[in-house]
């Protein structure tokens, strides 16, 4: 969901011409074209700083946008008309989700599960999903929730193997028979539970993007 309004972004991104490469706002439309599927606000953000900061900071000293240091291009490079020493760098950026994600792709297991469910003809409102986590703590004090999931890379070969298989054979065999297929290993921790006269997919599971502590 977006901050500013199209109109009003479209304005910034018209102003940002003006003093980016045309490649970097190439890249911030793009970026933002697809931030409906990328859940993040950080080409938004990014555009509306470096819009922002041109306009106060270039009035008091001289200002700089993907200066080359080293292999990275630093977005704001500024140094003071006044006295040069005063200067600074700085990385425009916002936080995000997307390591949790990774780190716990019950969403991508759900989406596997409804795709293999209905490659056999079954239907996936019938199914639940419920996920195991884990505390993790940092010097006594609770830092995050891990759930019990493997990288989803790795969903074919611990989740989706041959004991889910024989669990799907079950359920074609005798479809109006309740059924739970437990997988309990090291990385992984979880149930699956067929419900013939279940009328929608369920799924539980403890929140992980939960913030524990400021740092």
């Amino acid at each position: 969901m977006a901050i500013f309004s199209r109109r009003i972004l479209q304005r910034l991104i018209n102003e940002n011409y003006k003093f980016l490469l045309r490649g970097k706002v190439r890249k911030h439309v793009d970026g933002l074209n697809r931030a409906h599927k990328d859940l993040t606000l950080a080409h938004e953000w990014e555009v509306v700083l470096l819009n922002a900061l041109s306009k106060t900071l270039s009035k008091v000293g001289k200002i700089e946008h993907e200066k080359k240091f080293g292999s990275r291009l630093i977005d704001i490079c500024f140094e003071s008309f006044e006295n040069p020493t005063h200067n600074f760098l700085a990385e425009i950026t916002t936080v995000s989700d997307k390591r949790l994600e990774e780190d716990n792709p019950v969403e991508a297991l759900r989406e596997q599960l409804v795709t293999i469910v209905r490659d056999h003809g079954l239907t996936p409102n019938h199914f639940s999903l419920y996920v195991e986590d884990e505390m993790i703590f940092d010097n006594g004090a609770l830092v995050k929730v891990k759930l019990k999931l493997p990288a989803r890379t790795r969903f074919m070969q611990v989740i989706f193997d041959k004991d889910f298989d024989n669990f799907i054979r079950q359920i074609l065999k005798a479809p109006g028979k309740n059924r739970i297929h437990a997988i309990k290993k090291e990385s992984a921790d979880l149930s699956i539970k067929y419900d013939p006269n279940q009328r929608g997919a369920g799924a539980g599971y403890h929140s992980y993007d939960q913030i524990f502590s400021k740092t």
